[in-house]
């Protein structure tokens, strides 16, 4: 069908978000169903084969290409930036699309680790408290962890921080942004309680959260990076009790 552009943009964004979790056991149905409409048509090809085939001439068998399963790309995505962040305290901070390759064999290749941010074990702690806390949406602690960061804003609204830390570092539904688009969201935050200070170790972080919800929300599938992340941020604080335990 052929559309003018800004109407199909229009559609694009008048289309209800999906949520990650839920389009990947669509993507997952819709492969099931792909290879088993080529199992059926291949069966009864074999079965021409061994009959009149030896006859009339065989058929060729033939497989669909299955779609790429974009939320199990975007779930493997935010795990190895995790790991990056998590376990190796060093990560890409420039993970846009342009840098994600798919190689032929299916595999995924990350390039350009041009803008590569180091983080301390001290800040990998308290970052994975935040997100913990982000994932598992405890407002109180979201918002104790980033002031123990450094986060500041002029009256340290605990509602404008919350919002802002989330998000930076988790996820853009409408709970968040009030139905906002980025712009007034950030406009609304300024004028209710203005930025003061970010930490720079928070900037990195929040720059591969972003690019990789932005990935998503191309397709128009919503993700919470805190709750893809929380696995690794859990194990950090998990390594630290037992660590003071001994």
């Amino acid at each position: 069908e052929d559309v003018p552009f800004d109407e199909y943009v229009a559609r694009q964004r008048a289309r209800p978000p999906r949520d990650l979790e839920a389009f990947a056991l669509r993507q997952h149905a819709l492969a099931a169903a792909l290879r088993a409409r080529d199992l059926l048509v291949n069966a009864f090809r074999l079965a021409y084969n061994l009959s009149l085939g030896l006859l009339l001439g065989k058929a060729s068998y033939s497989w669909t290409d299955v779609p790429i399963n974009l939320a199990d790309m975007m779930r493997l995505l935010a795990e190895v930036h995790a790991h990056e962040i998590f376990v190796d305290g060093c990560f890409n901070g420039d993970p846009h699309p342009g840098n994600i390759l798919l190689m032929p064999d299916g595999r995924i290749a990350l390039v350009d680790y041009g803008q590569v941010k180091t983080v301390s074990p001290e800040f990998r702690l308290q970052y994975a408290r935040l997100v913990v806390a982000l994932a598992d949406h405890d407002h109180a602690e979201a918002v104790r962890m980033a002031r123990e960061i450094g986060m500041r804003t002029r009256k340290c609204d605990p509602e404008v921080m919350w919002r802002l830390i989330t998000f930076h570092h988790d996820r853009d539904t409408d709970d968040v942004t009030m139905g906002k688009n980025l712009q007034l969201f950030m406009e609304w935050a300024e004028a209710k309680d203005p930025m003061v200070f970010t930490p720079s170790d928070l900037i990195f972080p929040a720059r591969v959260s972003m690019m990789m919800r932005g990935l998503g929300n191309a397709f128009g599938v919503k993700a919470s990076i805190a709750k893809l992340w929380r696995p690794y941020a859990q194990a950090v604080i998990d390594v630290h009790a037992r660590e003071q335990r001994v």
